[in-house]
């Protein structure tokens, strides 16, 4: 009985990756129109609300008035709170839409001052232009934060010196605020990485994600449990052949990490 052969799918057939079709300019009038939507959305949610308890207590006051106070609990405590989380959803999407139409403008900007490579990536290039920027940005932030911090470890704080104690919290939060400066670098270092697999790899569609475990990350939480000595706290990714530390994020180039990560090509540019 003759064998079935396997046939690779043609190029053509397969499905591109949506960073790589995806166009800055429309989506930016997307988004900024959806932005305008839920923005008009939370305003409403809101003006609705103070209408409806406003009424109801006019109304209540002139016609019930002794149930005035069981109509004020009910508004503003049972009310107000559904209100707040209805206004907040509508205008967190507000925002969301706003960061998109903001990075849709930047890719943009970025799309028109690289004038080489091919123009049916010019999008994914973009992005691993954006994000090299990104990077660069957040590191500057990072050692801005430590600028004149003389640290002091935590065994030799006295906590009973009210001052030391302020100036170690102070210690803590520009030590948190600059680590999580680094995390976004390196986040974004990542990407860059990713968006370079894409440009050599456009019909590649498994997202970000599916090449490693994320491990959440505090940065309070973090700087504590390394000073008391965990050296595991600052582990950012896990893959199947080794983990990654914010650092080590950083240390290496995109090309180094594309081939690690996305490739898993270990041992590879070390």
């Amino acid at each position: 009985m003759a064998t079935a052969t396997a046939h690779p799918i043609p190029t053509e057939a397969r499905a591109l990756n949506p960073f790589v079709t995806y166009d800055p300019a429309v989506m930016q009038k997307s988004n900024t129109r959806w932005k305008a939507v839920w923005l008009v959305a939370a305003l409403v949610t809101a003006a609705a609300f103070t209408a409806l308890a406003t009424a109801a207590i006019i109304y209540t006051t002139l016609h019930f008035p002794i149930h005035l106070p069981t109509v004020s609990i009910l508004v503003f405590a049972a009310g107000m709170p559904t209100s707040f989380r209805a206004f907040k959803y509508l205008w967190d999407k507000k925002d969301l839409y706003a960061q998109e139409a903001s990075i849709d403008a930047q890719l943009i900007q970025h799309i028109q001052a690289n004038t080489q490579g091919d123009p049916k990536l010019k999008s994914v290039q973009a992005r691993y232009d954006y994000y090299r920027a990104e990077k660069t940005r957040f590191e500057k932030k990072a050692k801005n934060f430590l600028e004149d911090l003389k640290p002091k470890p935590l065994a030799e704080v006295d906590f009973n010196d009210r001052k030391e104690v302020k100036q170690f919290e102070k210690q803590v939060k520009q030590q948190g605020l600059s680590k999580y400066c680094e995390h976004k670098a390196s986040l974004c270092h990542l990407k860059s990485a990713y968006f370079l697999h894409l440009m050599e790899n456009p019909y590649e569609n498994r997202p970000m994600s599916n090449f490693f475990q994320f491990t959440p990350f505090d940065p309070y939480t973090r700087y504590l449990a390394m000073e008391h000595g965990d050296k595991t706290a600052d582990i950012l990714l896990k893959t199947p052949s080794r983990n990654y530390t914010q650092a080590d994020l950083l240390r290496k180039s995109p090309e180094q990490l594309k081939r690690e990560i996305f490739e898993g090509k270990t041992g590879w540019f070390r």
